[in-house]
């Protein structure tokens, strides 16, 4: 058996980034990886800009209470190519163009309107309440680079810079298998012996919040012929996670069915509690993770070994393991010769697990934020010792 570290770093040597990329709309390319430059069609703002509501002047003609005509209207989306005269004022709105002939606004709050004419209360300098054209960026000017991801907080700088589509990374694709003659689908009636499939459904919303591209393929029986051919059909992708059958009982045929199409076995057993029988494969460029049956030990070992996998295909620098740890908020015992893997909440900065009775516990399991890893050990380990946080994709940092 190898550790849980071991285990990760050869999955990550394995994952190397593919190469095929697409055009998406901008709009939908929050969450993927630029495979391109983008850069600015013109600059930004593409006119002077103004800042507040107000009045266009000219900054020289002003003084305190001088009184001017209001020569009309600019309204945002006008395009204020008619000149300020001189001695007028021009009311204008927040994100309207400076008219030609002015150089600053005052805020409507320093002025006092009366009929067609309106007093100026405070002067202004040029460039007042003004966001000069090209202030932001500059035509041609590169606004992300290839590798970067796009998030909600970059996507309006995107849109703005003129991009319609952007070109991105190809999301890995990942076909899902479940094997088990005692499951039934969600939803369905079970009788004595059964038990309803959970694994696809919870590892299909894992790994394509992971960015995926998921194809549930459901629910296979423990028939080493059918299992055969349906890995072979889905391994035409990138990624392959079968769960139930990694183990070594008479109905386990995940091994005997990778090794039958020609995978290579990279490791077949891990000390980590749980999600001892992970087995690992490779063929090609596509991998095959054959994970255990059991909910528990499938979504940890998925979030561990098959989500960092996910990122490294989409190009993303992911570390070997990661270096979030927190202290534990009580005491908690080691497993001498494995690891651990526990479902925890995050409470006041420390990991909090109380109710947590093993890795059956699905109930304790769907109220965690996350998982945290603890190394093997004699005894317990104390309250205030590190353990290494998994957070879930979905868990908020708030």
């Amino acid at each position: 058996m190898i550790s849980i570290q071991e285990a990760r770093a050869l999955v990550l040597a394995r994952a190397l980034p593919l190469e095929a990329s697409e055009s998406v709309p901008v709009a939908l390319a929050s969450g993927r990886r630029l495979a391109q430059d983008v850069t600015s069609d013109g600059e930004l703002p593409p006119f002077d800009r103004v800042m507040m509501d107000g009045y266009a002047v000219r900054a020289a003609e002003l003084h305190e209470g001088i009184e001017l005509p209001v020569d009309g209207e600019v309204a945002a989306g006008d395009d204020g190519q008619r000149p300020l005269a001189p001695g007028t004022v021009r009311s204008i709105m927040t994100g309207a163009p400076l008219p030609p002939g002015a150089d600053a606004v005052v805020q409507v709050e320093w002025t006092e309107a009366s009929g067609s004419r309106v007093s100026i209360q405070r002067l202004v300098r040029p460039g007042q309440n003004v966001a000069p054209r090209g202030q932001d960026l500059a035509a041609g000017q590169v606004v992300a680079r290839a590798g970067e991801q796009v998030t909600p907080l970059s996507l309006s700088l995107l849109i703005a810079s003129g991009a319609g589509e952007v070109v991105v990374r190809r999301r890995p694709r990942l076909a899902l298998l479940t094997s088990g003659d005692e499951l039934v689908p969600p939803g369905a009636p079970v009788r004595r012996g059964q038990i309803r499939e959970s694994n696809g459904p919870a590892l299909a919303a894992l790994l394509a919040a992971s960015g995926a591209e998921v194809d549930d393929l459901g629910i296979a029986p423990d028939d080493r012929q059918v299992l055969e051919q349906r890995v072979e059909r889905a391994a035409q992708g990138d990624v392959v996670v079968l769960t139930g059958g990694s183990s070594v009982g008479r109905y386990d045929y995940s091994a005997e069915v990778a090794e039958a199409l020609g995978f290579e076995r990279i490791f077949d057993r891990v000390a980590v509690k749980p999600g001892k029988p992970t087995l690992f494969y490779a063929r090609g460029q596509t991998l095959l993770f054959c994970l255990p049956g059991n909910p528990v030990a499938a979504l940890m070992t998925g979030r561990v070994l098959v989500a960092p996998a996910l990122a490294a295909l989409g190009g993303e620098a992911v570390p070997d393991w990661p270096g979030l740890r927190l202290p534990l908020a009580q005491a908690m015992r080691r497993h001498a010769a494995r690891d651990l893997l526990v479902p925890v909440s995050l409470v006041d900065g420390q990991l909090q697990f109380e109710g947590w009775h093993g890795s059956g516990d699905l109930t304790c399991m769907a109220g965690a934020d996350a998982f945290a890893h603890l190394e093997r050990g004699e005894g317990q380990a104390p309250a205030g010792s590190l353990a290494t946080l998994f957070p879930m994709p979905s868990t908020p940092a708030w």
